[in-house]
């Protein structure tokens, strides 16, 4: 069970990074549509994309926790380093697809 949570958190992490990257552009694209209808449609497929990737960080987390019960040395740099820069960059992004 220790391969698979280790496989499933570098997968998830690279998942994450693809579908928070394609919001990311798709949210870049907005300004580009022409009509309300058009508009719509495209905030729906990015706030999806978004959505994805807000259950890969979830899913990211719940393979850490999988990785604790191996103890702290297998699990620590994936609370380190890779989950912080993850959970506030789409914290924020959320916040900001939010405020408008």
């Amino acid at each position: 069970m220790f391969d698979g949570f280790l496989n499933g958190s570098e997968l998830i992490s690279t998942l994450t990074l693809v579908f928070g990257s394609l919001a990311g552009y798709r949210a870049g694209q907005l300004v580009h549509r022409h009509g309300p209808k058009a508009l719509r449609r495209s905030a729906r497929s990015t706030l999806i994309l978004l959505s994805v990737a807000l259950f890969g960080v979830f899913a990211l987390l719940a393979f850490s926790i999988g990785l604790l019960s191996y103890g702290w040395i297998f699990a620590s740099n994936r609370f380190a380093v890779a989950l912080p820069p993850m959970i506030i960059a789409t914290a924020f992004s959320i916040i900001w697809s939010g405020s408008s």
